[in-house]
């Protein structure tokens, strides 16, 4: 049995399906709709500090190589959790979306993220593993 509250990442990964939903509905725009990815990657990266954080609380001493993959993940979102927020989309228009986009491109150049794609990565897969164990 693995060291993971699993309960806690499917609380975050629905958190984190309702946030971006929120912001679709909001704005008017269907998930289906060419705009509803930039919204998505948006929503997501705005709400990533909190999801990695409670994901990376989720894991228990058990889980090392996952907790130090967490850690790598937690400390690139965190810094660029204020840049983030100040992004807006007034509205569900194609200019609006392009310029919240522009601006969530100009925040993420000016933080490479280097290791954590790949961290990410392994830390999703494992706890996608550990969950997936644990349900069956």
């Amino acid at each position: 049995m693995r060291d993971v509250d699993c309960a806690a990442v499917e609380e975050a990964r629905e958190r984190l399906e309702a946030a971006t939903q929120a912001e679709l509905d909001r704005l008017e725009v269907p998930r289906g709709d060419p705009r509803a990815f930039s919204i998505q990657v948006i929503v997501t990266s705005q709400e990533a500090a909190e999801y990695w954080s409670t994901l990376q609380d989720a894991l228990g001493p058990g889980e090392p190589e996952l907790r130090a993959d967490a850690e790598t993940v937690v400390a690139y979102w965190e810094p660029l959790d204020a840049d983030l927020e100040e992004i807006e989309i007034p509205d569900g228009t194609e200019a609006a979306i392009t310029e919240a986009t522009e601006r969530y491109v100009e925040i993420s150049e000016q933080h490479p993220d280097e290791d954590v794609v790949e961290a990410q990565e392994r830390l999703s897969a494992g706890l996608e593993d550990a969950c997936s164990d644990s349900a069956g």
